[in-house]
């Protein structure tokens, strides 16, 4: 059986109850605090990413919208085009191109080219391998523009020797859709980077469409292929685990998808002031924690003193301490309670004694009436029986006469309320003596008593009502019945099982059966199968009594009673 948990203390649920109250809160501020934090340093991750691609981003959209605009209208531009178709080197022209270059919000080359790749003007001491090269690429500037000449091109060329690459915008100096000349903006890697301040913590790394790294600020993010990493592309934004290390990554496309700008923010430096956050937070809960803790003990002794005595006396009530009162004088209504509490346990005394008696002599009572009750058809059958033997068998009326007088006397005996199995069985005999001379072959019993129940101790009459209830209900179509006694030990029980031969019972009626034996009083026709039940409950408890079921022939009634040995009466 599992044991009852001890009860918590009139002062000890004021205790929790005033730490709980008091941790609720604070839990919910400490809580709240480290939420905070993350949520704070995730939005100053996410924000200062953001704020430092955009810075990116927007310096790529500056430089091709500036390019833009001065190669639509330089190239435009009628002087232009005849200096570039007769090869004329117009000073005036090129400091255009100077003061351009100066505006320029990043430092850039720019070399105005003939047809035929003629240098007009330029701010660069030497031509670019791409542009002096003999074997020019098909996405070259130079074959871009030629195929297009009035398209603005872009392009990154790649040095020769492995170096940085550059970013390059041009367009074809066009009259009447023959290309007169060329103009081409050229931006290194260097000059972009200079052009844009860097934050610590952030990485960029800006690829073609194809994530070919073309700049970057680390190359830890570049595989042996010289391409962006696989697991940083992929979505606009994410936050990704790479070379043990976590980063939110941000991808934006910049000049129509042609190149892509990537900016990598490492959260460690993040997660480990977060950390150190949290542990502060829970530094500060745990001391809060043991203060309120420590406080709630003191305030709950010093405010439940009188309820606690309250509470030890009731806890600890039972019969022979109702007569000791509880001493309290505070003065308040703890002290009313006290008196009241004094006043119910003497009442309390002498109502427990006064029931005591009363529950005593019911149960006795009640015994007895159960013991004394007979079936009255019974007797008027065997009386029947002895006046109509006298005329057709008078030799065998003296043994009916004397069985029946064995029955009555053990009826009446008020002596004692047990019998050994012996005495309940010999009982039995005279009950089946009278009833066999009353039905002859129609009725055939069989005793089977285990030699060592002989002796044991049962409540009398509790065999004779089942041979009845079976002699009545257990007879077959032809009025024949078989009536089988059976008393044996099993389990450490003693068990009297009898069954018929009849037509068995059905599920209604044997549930029915065993709702009346559970009831308090008796309201059914099943007065012996009651009476039984009953004496058998109140004896040894609602663990034992009658069980009913369908055995191989027909029912089966089973008292079931702890074994009980010796020669006193309970």
């Amino acid at each position: 059986m599992k044991k009852n948990a001890k009860k918590r203390s009139f002062k000890d649920s004021i205790s929790r109850a005033f730490l709980s109250y008091a941790m609720a809160p604070l839990a919910v501020l400490t809580v709240a605090g480290i939420l905070a934090m993350g949520i704070m340093t995730a939005s100053n991750v996410v924000r200062s990413n953001q704020e430092y691609n955009c810075s990116i981003v927007e310096l790529w959209e500056d430089v091709e919208s500036l390019y833009s605009r001065e190669l639509l209208e330089f190239c435009s531009d009628e002087q232009v085009v005849a200096c570039s178709s007769l090869l004329c080197r117009e000073t005036e022209i090129a400091q255009r191109l100077y003061d351009f270059r100066a505006d320029s919000p990043v430092h850039c080359r720019f070399f105005w080219l003939g047809a035929e790749g003629e240098v007009l003007a330029a701010n660069a001491g030497t031509l670019p391998d791409y542009l002096v090269s003999p074997y020019v690429s098909a996405v070259s500037i130079t074959s871009k523009i030629r195929e297009n000449p009035e398209a603005i091109s872009v392009s990154v060329e790649y040095a020769p020797d492995g170096g940085d690459s550059v970013f390059c915008m041009g367009r074809g100096i066009c009259r009447d859709g023959v290309l007169q000349g060329m103009l081409i903006f050229e931006t290194a890697a260097e000059d972009f980077c200079n052009a844009f301040r860097r934050i610590n913590g952030i990485e960029y790394v800006i690829t073609n469409s194809y994530g070919q790294a073309l700049w970057y600020s680390d190359d830890a993010f570049i595989s042996a292929y010289g391409k962006i990493l696989s697991e940083l592309t992929g979505r606009k934004t994410r936050l990704v685990s790479s070379m043990d290390m976590w980063m939110y990554i941000r991808e934006t496309p910049v000049l129509n998808s042609f190149l892509k700008v990537y900016t990598m923010t490492e959260i460690s430096q993040y997660t480990r002031v977060l950390e150190a956050v949290i542990v502060t937070f829970g530094l500060v809960f745990l001391l809060l924690l043991l203060f309120i803790y420590l406080a709630s003990g003191i305030i709950a002794a010093r405010q439940t003193r009188s309820v606690s005595r309250i509470v030890e006396a009731m806890d600890g009530i039972s019969y022979e301490k109702l007569g000791i009162p509880l001493e309290l004088r505070t003065g308040d209504e703890l002290e009313d309670i006290a008196v009241s509490y004094n006043k119910m346990t003497e009442d309390m005394k002498q109502l427990l004694a006064r029931n005591e008696e009363i529950a005593r002599q019911n149960v006795l009572s009640e015994m007895k009436q159960l013991e004394l009750q007979l079936e009255p058809h019974f007797l008027y059958n065997t009386l029947e029986l002895i006046r109509f033997m006298t005329k057709i068998n008078p030799d065998k009326v003296g043994r009916v006469i004397s069985a029946l007088g064995v029955l009555l006397r053990q009826s009446i005996d008020m002596s004692g309320s047990m019998l050994t199995v012996r005495e309940e069985i010999e009982f039995c005999r005279n009950y089946l003596l009278i009833q066999k001379y009353r039905f002859g072959d129609k009725l055939v019993y069989d005793l089977e008593i285990e030699e060592r129940t002989k002796k044991l101790r049962i409540p009398k009459r509790i065999i004779q009502p089942l041979v009845e209830n079976a002699l009545k209900h257990g007879g077959d179509e032809n009025g024949r019945c078989r009536i089988r006694v059976r008393v044996f030990t099993e389990a450490g029980c003693l068990r009297i099982r009898v069954e018929d031969a009849g037509s068995g019972i059905c599920e209604a009626a044997r549930q029915e059966l065993l709702h009346m034996l559970a009831q308090p009083k008796n309201d059914s026709g099943h007065t012996g199968l009651y009476n039984i039940h009953r004496r058998v409950t109140l004896m040894y408890g609602a663990s034992y009594g009658i069980g009913i079921e369908n055995g191989e022939e027909g029912a089966v009634f089973c008292v079931n009673m702890p074994l009980e040995r010796g020669e006193e009466d309970v």
